[in-house]
């Protein structure tokens, strides 16, 4: 497996050419100067890198003048010019996935008039690499929701995705076809459930719904079986949450919540009984923003959180001594492992 290290701190101005950017990160880091003021206030030059599954690739977003682009660059010849993907003006790209190593999946932002108010609505962008060419898929949604990727299927062929009938509908969940962006139902919507979870294999394992103090979680352990509906119990303050679920083996998992502290933590979870377990990890002060898996097994390798900057607790022994020496040998800069 290729591993993406980027030094994020080193990338700040959107202004800068792209031999100027490969010169700077070429430079020893004690040569690196605070960035200004003025700097903070530019969008950064590459948002969100992400490696293609085979490691040849990556995507990122980044802005000329008010136009959003998507941004191929050669793993391989980093300081080559990379490709470059124009988006349009009048969409942002709120997130961006590989399906295969030939397809990308955008989640576009645009704004729209809905009863009299301009809101922002999502849609998803299928983008083929090998010809250049790019569809909306799902063009019957027509609620706010619809460009939310669940599963994306390894080959490139479908993904599972999220996405609204109606504005009043909650959202279910649909196959698309990535080669036509026709869209078939996968599993419909219930009533409040508007978060699907699904797992590494592309079964849909879970919809959250929220009803007062309680919520509701329609639950499978395997493909071919139908969701059941299982019951939890806010305990703390009104803005207690579930915000996101992990699935292990026979009915067990884990679960980002702050139903206990206050704040998001990762609890082990059974699903049957739908009961939070022991903490696998929670920090003391600041809220977990997420987790890494890895992405052919679904095994929880670190937790995301932020303090003053973003930061990684590895739980995989392997990833944190890699993350280690890293860290010792960029030490100006924030890295991120991706794989």
């Amino acid at each position: 497996m290729r591993w993406l290290c980027v030094a994020a701190a080193a990338v700040v101005c959107s202004s800068v050419s792209w031999a100027e950017t490969a010169r700077a990160l070429e430079a020893p880091a004690t040569s690196l100067k605070p960035p200004s003021i003025d700097s903070f206030a530019t969008f950064p030059l590459l948002q969100s890198p992400e490696l293609s599954p085979d490691g040849k690739q990556i995507a990122a977003r980044t802005r000329v003048g008010k136009e959003t682009r998507l941004v191929l660059i050669d793993a391989d010849r980093p300081t080559a010019p990379p490709r470059l993907v124009n988006v349009g003006s009048k969409v942002g790209v709120s997130d961006l996935t590989w399906a295969g190593n030939h397809r990308l999946l955008l989640t576009v932002v645009q704004s729209q008039e809905v009863l009299g108010l301009v809101l922002p609505v999502t849609r998803l962008v299928v983008v083929d690499l090998a010809t250049g060419q790019s569809l909306v898929a799902d063009a019957n949604s027509r609620g706010f929701y619809g460009g939310d990727v669940l599963f994306a299927d390894p080959t490139g062929t479908y993904a599972l995705v999220a996405s609204q009938d109606d504005l009043f509908f909650n959202p279910s969940v649909k196959r698309i076809d990535l080669a036509t962006g026709k869209a078939r139902l996968e599993e419909k919507a219930r009533p409040d459930v508007w978060d699907w979870y699904v797992d590494n294999d592309g079964v849909v394992r879970a919809g959250l719904a929220y009803d007062n103090r309680r919520w509701t979680l329609w639950y499978r352990d395997k493909a071919g079986e139908p969701l059941r509906r299982t019951r939890g119990k806010v305990e703390k303050a009104e803005d207690s949450a579930v915000d996101r679920l992990v699935f292990g083996r026979a009915g067990t998992g884990m679960i980002i919540t702050n139903e206990r502290t206050g704040r998001f933590a990762l609890y082990r979870y059974d699903f049957a009984a739908a009961a939070v377990g022991e903490p696998v990890f929670e920090h003391p002060e600041v809220d977990i923003s997420d987790v890494i898996a890895n992405p052919i097994t679904g095994e929880v390798q670190g937790v995301r959180y932020e303090d003053d900057r973003l930061r990684i607790h590895w739980l995989d022994p392997d990833l944190k001594k890699l993350q280690a020496g890293l860290d010792r040998a960029l030490p100006n800069a924030i890295n991120v492992v991706q794989g």
